[in-house]
């Protein structure tokens, strides 16, 4: 019995380390492959983020081109502005002279009728 109780001994030890064994085993290639699974998760995300971060900025340059076209036609809308400006004063004045033309004019008939 003693010879038994023994080997059944030895055979219950043998039967823990292998299943300790197979256990680290199988937790070792559980850590393999999270490690690898989180290195692809990774590299997926720097490239999303780096496509990201190439649409933002084509999208800031194109939002600068277009603010440099505001601008541009801004200033020519202005240009516009500053010469019609510059005519409606010289009119202004054609037409202020004018003005006291025809006043002096009727001033001069009011007092010859007089």
């Amino acid at each position: 019995m003693e010879i038994d109780n023994n080997k059944l001994k030895n055979c219950i030890h043998f039967l823990y380390r292998r299943n300790i064994w197979f256990c680290c085993g199988l937790i070792s290639i559980v850590v393999v492959f999270l490690a690898f699974y989180n290195h692809a998760k990774i590299k997926e995300y720097k490239n999303k983020q780096t496509k990201l971060d190439s649409v933002l900025a084509k999208q800031d340059s194109i939002k600068h081109e277009i603010d440099k076209d505001k601008v541009l036609k801004l200033q020519k809308m202005n240009q516009q502005l500053e010469k019609q400006t510059v005519t409606l004063s010289s009119q202004l004045s054609i037409l202020d002279k004018n003005l006291k033309t025809l006043i002096e004019v009727l001033d001069s008939t009011i007092i010859k009728e007089k």
